[in-house]
């Protein structure tokens, strides 16, 4: 698939449980990401509050896994009777939404890293490095994509700020050194 929705109502400011269970059962995708490329859109329904908190957290994981977000949607949908105005906002948020969802589906290249993008990469490169022996499967993984070369700037091959890879070297050998502190290595 080229994009992925993913949609929940907000349960206690959180996703439900089966929405959970499925982003539990992918935990081991925030360590090997391999859904650059893909795009997701987000749809949350809540009956007052908690929105803003879900999508947040939908969107953080499919942030780790490689996912590009193209578009997101919080939907108050009152218990009861909905009022006519919160009708049509809903039906704007939603053409807006799937416009944006759209428009990220059309869009053939992958937008460039911004500076969090780049430090979670350096950052889990500097860690990942260091566990062949801790985490074998996730070690080979990052190997075999060729992510541990000097040359690999970021998970994919697009043009990346110097100054970001620069702050990136720093926040590798920052991560390496402690990984190696904290084990005794």
């Amino acid at each position: 698939a080229d994009g992925v929705i993913f949609a929940s109502p907000v349960y206690s400011w959180n996703v439900t449980g089966q929405m959970k269970t499925f982003i539990d059962r992918l935990s081991y995708t925030g360590h090997r990401p391999r859904l650059f490329g893909k795009k997701a859109f987000f749809l949350v329904t809540t009956g007052l509050m908690g929105a803003d908190d879900v999508l947040k957290y939908l969107k953080t994981t499919a942030w780790a896994w490689g996912f590009e977000c193209a578009g997101t949607v919080g939907r108050i949908t009152p218990n009861g009777v909905v009022p006519r105005d919160r009708t049509a906002l809903n039906t704007r948020l939603l053409k807006k939404g799937a416009a944006s969802f759209s428009a990220g589906l059309r869009r053939q290249r992958p937008l460039r890293p911004g500076i969090l993008d780049v430090i979670h990469f350096y950052a889990m490169r500097g860690n990942f490095s260091q566990i062949e022996t801790v985490s074998p499967a996730d070690y080979q993984y990052w190997q075999r994509q060729g992510w541990f070369s000097p040359e690999t700037k970021w998970f994919l091959n697009v043009p990346l700020n110097p100054l970001y890879r620069v702050l990136g070297w720093i926040v590798e050998a920052h991560a390496e050194r402690s990984f190696r502190n904290y084990t005794g290595q």
